[in-house]
């Protein structure tokens, strides 16, 4: 079981020091990138993801609308709405303060202030206003719930009526036949801190009250950068310098590794799900 403390540490450890030094300059994001061409590089498709989001979901330019990130990470996801919705107020949630300490300095170097504001919390138990949200996302985030049946229920008591949930990210689509594929899976979740991987959100989101719901499998889309960290994956792990990095690093580039495998065989899916209230 993945402890509160262990994913913060994951995130710490793997994700903010790159930041400080100019990872994913462009897109500050933590999240796979969209590659509707083979022209675009891996920053820019990380922007197109946002943009493909925000299409599947509706969400309309030139209204007022309130919108709410579950695990907005160090804020891409919420600086390219505010950037691209100007009449939109955000609401991110984190339950890491460094992470939001991180977001805020992002927030202020776009030049963005009263569209964006940001919460510590546990986003499966937020203290925002119910009924207040016309879309609450999720991006590669919902993974790393224990209980995320818990999450859809928070989800449906923060959206307004007719609001809309979304949620991009890895779903188990399939169980692993061989001990290779299991031990790959395990070493997936162990690197990336996840319980487990998303399934039965049908059953789930329906349970939450739920009415239409629809998934995309986009796979296809993002395969090139879970290729483009494979190569930057092996490429470490097969380095001098592996051994002098954290073990929350090594499981994470392992981790990289396994990913490229388990997409290949398709027992991970990578999909965006919509739901309405």
């Amino acid at each position: 079981m993945i402890t509160k403390s262990e994913l913060i540490n994951y995130y710490n450890e793997c994700w903010l020091e790159r930041f400080e030094k100019g990872h994913n300059p462009v897109s500050h994001a933590m999240h796979l990138g969209y590659f509707a061409d083979d022209s675009v590089d891996n920053d820019t498709a990380k922007l197109k993801s946002n943009a493909f989001l925000a299409k599947q979901v509706g969400i309309p330019a030139g209204k007022e609308i309130y919108i709410a990130d579950l695990g907005c990470g160090i804020g891409g996801t919420c600086i390219y709405l505010a950037q691209n919705y100007p009449l939109a107020k955000i609401c991110g949630i984190n339950i890491s303060q460094e992470q939001i300490d991180f977001a805020n300095k992002v927030k202020k170097q776009n030049n963005i202030n009263g569209q964006i504001e940001y919460y510590i919390s546990d986003y499966a138990e937020t203290k925002l206003q119910s009924g207040k949200f016309d879309f609450v996302i999720g991006v590669e985030s919902i993974c790393h719930a224990h209980d995320k049946s818990k999450v859809y229920r928070e989800a449906y008591r923060l959206l307004k009526s007719g609001g809309v949930f979304a949620m991009m990210d890895y779903f188990e689509e399939k169980k692993p036949v061989s001990s290779v594929e299991v031990k790959q899976l395990d070493i997936f979740r162990k690197g990336w801190a996840a319980v487990e991987y998303i399934r039965n959100y049908e059953i789930l989101l329906t349970q939450a009250g739920f009415k239409t719901i629809s998934a995309v499998s986009i796979l296809e889309k993002v395969m090139p950068g879970i290729q483009h960290s494979y190569k930057k994956a092996i490429d470490r792990i097969n380095s001098g310098e592996f051994s002098g990095f954290s073990t929350a690093f090594q499981n994470h580039l392992k981790a990289c590794a396994a990913l490229h495998e388990l997409a290949e065989n398709k027992i991970i899916d990578y999909k965006i799900i919509v739901a309405q209230k």
